[in-house]
């Protein structure tokens, strides 16, 4: 789909945590030095960024408990990831190995952090949905509303040609059509050694092995929602068993406003944890916005939704 010589051919892809209390000083620390003396100035890697995973956001992953790729599940709040360019891995590799030790030995580390899952990622397969996709080489810099990562194994007795075909066939065009997701960047893992030896601190979680594709795809919104048991109430019809769950936020306003017409009820979009998005207000449901919680004041944000009535 890309047919043009700037073409990502290995990853870095780093998931880390703070330690408790310095969550300030590391994110000043990454994004004002590390993130591109570390990575960015080197040669042939070519993009970058940074995602960050909310409580909310951490609750969602499966499956519960120890997995391969973070131990326990929630472990990894900041993720940061960056494309090589095809056939240059090693040149960057072996520049990065020796810059890190420079860094860390001028002072320019920073060891309160715990890494979850910090893996080399190689052999890049792509998915889009759209005829005319943005290129995976220019994801990072398209301002994606988020982003996803699933690891997959073939099921036993299996192939990888197998699971392969399944996934390029059947699963991947199903999930992709109609969507939110924009695109999706398989990688295999690239084993400890081969770029990681000289890294000050233990990585977390080892590479997968060789069957194991790490699946990372674009989202152009915020994902079908998702509704935990724990907070039914029956005032609430979209946590009562009988009611058709919705999947889109465009759904549940049009459920709601069928129910609420002719009611004096209202709804608020809320600032703490995974906020309301600017974007999808609905000046007839939403006929309040809030401006001050525990969190934070947030007359910036709540302004974004009454420019839009």
């Amino acid at each position: 789909m890309n047919d043009y010589p700037i073409v990502a051919g290995s990853a870095l892809f780093t998931l880390v945590d703070p330690s408790k209390g310095h969550e300030v000083a590391y994110n000043r620390w990454y994004e004002r030095d590390h993130f591109y003396a570390g990575c960015m100035i080197g040669p042939w890697l070519f993009a970058g960024k940074r995602w960050v995973a909310t409580r909310a956001m951490k609750d969602l992953r499966f499956p519960v408990g120890d997995t391969p790729v973070a131990s326990p599940h929630d472990k990894g709040s900041y993720l940061a990831t960056y494309w090589v360019l095809e056939d240059k891995h090693k040149e960057h590799f072996d520049w990065a190995g020796n810059q890190v030790v420079d860094l860390y030995m001028n002072n320019r580390g920073f060891m309160e952090r715990q890494h979850a899952h910090t893996v080399l990622l190689s052999n890049p397969e792509h998915a889009y949905r759209d005829d005319d996709p943005v290129p995976i080489e220019l994801a990072f810099d398209h301002h994606y509303q988020g982003l996803s990562v699933v690891a997959v194994d073939p099921a036993e007795g299996v192939s990888d040609e197998e699971l392969g075909a399944h996934l390029d066939e059947t699963s991947l065009p199903a999930l992709l059509a109609n969507s939110p997701i924009a695109s999706m960047v398989s990688w295999r893992y690239i084993q400890m050694g081969e770029g990681t030896e000289q890294a000050p601190m233990d990585l977390g979680m080892p590479p997968g092995p060789p069957e194991r594709r790490l699946q990372v795809f674009f989202l152009e919104d915020d994902p079908p929602i998702y509704r935990s048991t724990l907070m039914y109430d029956e005032r609430n019809y979209q946590m009562q068993h009988d009611v058709p769950k919705q999947e889109t936020i465009e759904e549940v306003y049009a459920e709601m406003l069928q129910r609420l017409k002719d009611k004096n009820i209202f709804c608020i979009p809320h600032y703490g944890g995974r906020r309301g998005h600017p974007q999808h207000h609905h000046p007839e449901v939403q006929r309040m916005i809030e401006v001050f919680s525990e969190h934070r004041r947030s007359e910036d944000w709540a302004s974004q939704f009454l420019t839009q009535g």
